[in-house]
């Protein structure tokens, strides 16, 4: 039950050869049309026969800062056929080398930034090397002058420790939110209640702009519900970060950076969307640069409906005779909410910068669940049956503030920062159901309805300070050393009552429960790289001093933890020829259980259903060894990642029924997880009218958890495939169709079964490219559904659960303040420094 269908098997092996045939068959994309004059020095000994020349340069910002991820293609001069192409490291340098005697053309480009393209760079005996020295990128005004459409930029760039994802040339971004851009994503798996997982069915951490979002749970869920996604510049996913990065999050990071766009004065932007699901928002966007002042600004205001329904089979093996529970249901959930966000730079002389950024957000609504509940025995015969009729009301919101200073002394060589950030939000809900009884003892009855009151308020905190430094050692090596302390508090106040009646005066059940949870971390890390030749290393510690303290407010014991935890790092790269990688690396990630775990009293207001924290549960580690083989083909990338991940201490909810037929749930750490597989992803550059990536992942999961109980041990072999195509129908009409078949989970306890999403979006450019229009049709066959099965020594429960997302959605943005202007390609020849940058049509 757990192996792939025999036809299955044959597909997951016929895959790599289809991807490979696919890169190795086609010619390069058409010349680059943007030009720039560098510079040429000659320096170093005369090539060799066979190809020793050398390029090399660095990319740097309008303020001379380095560029890291920067693309960096190298063709043909003659016809402008793909050479190779590298990444600029963190120091924002590249290196080509072992280059025959010919004519070269340099292109550089990175989202956000306008390319820029040489003028022919020759190599020969007389001249085996050249130096471009820094080559500096200037910010594209992509929101007013429309160039998602028309600028030709690989769609996804594989980089030394990432895969990033351009999200601009997402048509479904114009009309969806953040979670539709994710599910975009063919690495990442995004499941029916919008949790977020990478490779290996692990969840990811996710970050903000290059920093980890301070929510979690139900309430990271919302944001990413309400985040517009043409708010989103790209996605970086990280499967083995490095020390410099915060260690939580089993699957590595996903980093979500957010569009910074300005034209030089003012410009804004305003969009509109609106579904056939009852999702609507309504955002604009303000951005000025005057001076030493850049400030970005937006707000938004959104609403969103969504409805499910669920069915349970449990039958409990403890009663004698068994029973049957059965319990069926039907939510109907709305919300109303709002952001903002802001970032501001402010140059203060050369080198040194204060900036400051927020984003706020609010969600209140109110929703209501019908379910019904029927107890009977072997026979089916109706025991029991009741209607529980609930009503919610919530209120949510986190407001994060976070503010900086950088100070640069030497340009992409040394530089010191300095960053503070403040955090505080809440999620407020009361909850009211009504339980009617049909049936008790066999016999129909009429009795009154019993009141459940359910008022629940939760607070979080956060405030954190980093400094971080690098400097230039060994050479070009690269030393980073960084300082970070941080403090997260959340607290929680439960309250739930029963009445006999609707009108009953006072509760005759009073139950009060809650907890004040307290994280501290002290973290210190250091990186260092070097690159000789064709070798590239990395390697990183980060060690971390972390003190918890769970005080829970129906027992009077204080439960507290302290450890410390050393997370080790490494990433080593050789270059076996141009356009021909091979990569080791190696992280240490940790996740730590939210409160809700360890709570051990949390009311129910089903008493058929009961969960309860364990103030014991232990962090969970992994550590995950990966081989990454990358290939540069003409037209796109081939990437190859055999990994193992080896985890302990590994959360895993367990449920028992008890003989009154009451469901209890409890998470615990079992002994160890292994998972050892492999990820197969192509992305395709930009060719004529097509674009696109794919993702094939296969892996095998072991769990152990004979710690707990014997028999709960177990493993399975799963697959997916997931993969989005780009195409452009007209010069201003740009297609997406994405698809992702997730695979069957597997459980100590049972399994869930897979299923399959798909989205198909359009885009048009309006309005002279001032503007765009989006039309996406979500899971247009109504595949987003699935069920699980459960199987313990006092129970087996079948259950089926539907989140209908089958829904057209609209989307409108219009981009306002002044077009640029198309500059004339200068007549005149090279120019020390640089040339002057053409603005691609």
């Amino acid at each position: 039950m757990l192996l792939p269908r025999q036809h299955d098997r044959h597909l997951i092996r016929a895959l790599p050869l289809l991807a490979a045939a696919l890169l190795l068959g086609v010619p390069g994309p058409p010349p680059l049309a943007a030009e720039v004059t560098v510079q040429q020095r000659t320096v170093g000994p005369t090539p060799q026969p066979g190809g020793a020349g050398r390029i090399l340069g660095s990319v740097v910002d309008a303020e001379d800062a380095a560029l890291p991820a920067v693309a960096v293609t190298l063709r043909q001069a003659v016809d402008s056929s793909l050479v190779t192409g590298v990444v600029t490291d963190e120091a924002g340098r590249f290196r080509f080398e072992e280059l025959p005697a010919g004519d070269y053309l340099l292109h550089v480009g990175r989202i956000g930034f306008v390319s820029r393209t040489s003028e022919v760079i020759s190599l020969s005996m007389e001249t085996p090397m050249v130096d471009l020295g820094s080559i500096r990128l200037v910010v594209a005004a992509v929101a007013l002058d429309g160039v998602e459409a028309l600028v030709d930029r690989p769609s996804v760039v594989v980089e030394a420790d990432r895969t990033v994802y351009d999200v601009r040339q997402m048509p479904v971004a114009g009309a969806g939110a953040a979670t539709d851009v994710l599910r975009s994503v063919p690495e990442l798996e995004v499941d029916v209640d919008d949790n977020v997982r990478t490779r290996g069915n692990q969840p990811a951490a996710i970050h903000l702009n290059g920093r980890p979002l301070p929510i979690r749970g139900e309430q990271l869920t919302t944001f990413l519900r309400q985040l517009p996604g043409d708010r989103i510049d790209r996605i970086e996913v990280l499967p083995n970060p490095s020390a410099r990065h915060d260690p939580e999050g089993m699957g590595g990071i996903v980093n979500i950076v957010l569009r910074d766009d300005v034209e030089i004065g003012l410009s804004g932007s305003i969009n509109l969307t609106a579904s056939s699901r009852g999702r609507q928002a309504l955002g604009g966007r303000f951005n000025v640069q005057r001076g030493s002042l850049t400030l970005f600004s937006g707000v938004g205001i959104n609403r969103m409906q969504m409805d499910s329904e669920s069915w349970s089979l449990r039958t409990n093996l403890v009663t004698n005779p068994v029973t049957l529970t059965e319990q069926a249901s039907l939510m109907d959930n709305t919300s109303r909410g709002w952001n903002a966000d802001w970032t501001a730079e402010w140059a203060l002389g050369e080198g040194n910068t204060l900036w400051s950024n927020a984003y706020l957000f609010n969600s209140g609504g109110g929703g209501r669940t019908s379910t019904n509940y029927g107890i009977s025995d072997a026979a089916e015969n109706l025991r029991e049956s009741y209607d529980r009729e609930m009503e919610r009301d919530s209120d949510s919101g986190n407001y994060n503030l976070q503010g900086g200073f950088r100070r640069v002394l030497d340009p992409r060589r040394e530089e010191f920062s300095v960053d503070a950030r403040y955090s505080t939000g809440a999620n407020d809900g009361l909850n009211t159901s009504a339980r009617l009884f049909h049936v008790m003892g066999g016999e129909p009855v009429d009795l009154p309805t019993e009141l459940t009151l359910n008022d629940v308020a939760s607070g979080t905190g956060n405030l954190s300070i980093q400094a971080d430094y690098f400097r230039p050692v060994f050479g070009d090596g690269r030393l980073e050393v960084g300082y970070r302390a941080w403090q997260r508090d959340q607290d929680n106040d439960n309250l739930l009552r029963i009445f006999e009646t609707l009108t009953a005066p006072d509760p005759f059940e009073h139950t009060r429960s809650g907890y004040d949870y307290t994280e501290r971390f002290h973290s210190l890390y250091t990186t260092l790289a070097l690159t000789r030749g064709r070798l590239r290393a990395q390697g990183g510690l980060r060690g971390e001093f972390s003190a918890t303290t769970f005080d829970s407010r129906i027992m009077e014991e204080k439960f507290e933890r302290d450890y410390r935890s050393l997370f080790p790092s490494g990433n080593v790269a050789f270059e076996v020829r141009p356009g021909r990688t091979v990569r080791v690396l190696y992280a240490r990630r940790i996740s730590r259980p939210p409160p809700f775990y360890l709570d051990p009293f949390v009311p129910s207001t089903d008493p058929l259903n009961v969960f309860r924290g364990n103030p014991a549960l232990e962090p969970s580690h992994a550590r995950t060894w990966t081989l990454d083989l990358t290939v540069n083909g003409q037209r796109g990338t081939l990437r190859m990642a055999p990994y193992h991940t080896h985890s302990t201490d590994v959360w895993e909810r367990i449920r028992t029924v008890d003989e009154a037929g009451v469901s209890t749930s409890r998470w615990e750490n079992t002994a160890t997880s292994r998972t050892v597989g492999t990820n197969v992803t192509v992305s395709l550059r930009p060719m004529g009218r097509f674009s696109g990536s794919t993702n094939f992942a296969v892996y095998r999961e072991s769990r152990d958890g004979s710690n707990i109980r014997a028999d709960l041990t177990g493993s399975a072999m799963m697959w997916r495939v997931g993969g989005n195509l780009g195409i452009r129908l007209q010069e201003t009409l740009t297609a997406q169709v994405m698809a992702n078949r997730f695979p069957m989970q597997s459980v100590l306890q049972g399994r869930a079964s897979a299923y399959t999403f798909m989205q198909v979006a359009l885009r048009r450019q309006v309005l002279d490219n001032r503007g765009n229009v989006s039309l996406m049709v979500s899971d247009p066959f109504n595949m987003n559904r699935f069920d699980s099965s459960v199987q313990d020594p006092t129970f087996t429960m079948l259950s089926r659960s539907s989140n209908p997302s089958r829904m057209i959605s609209l989307g409108f943005t219009v981009n306002l303040g002044q077009t640029p202007q198309r500059q004339s390609r200068p007549s005149g020849g090279p120019e020390a420094g640089g040339g002057e940058t053409i603005r691609v049509p």
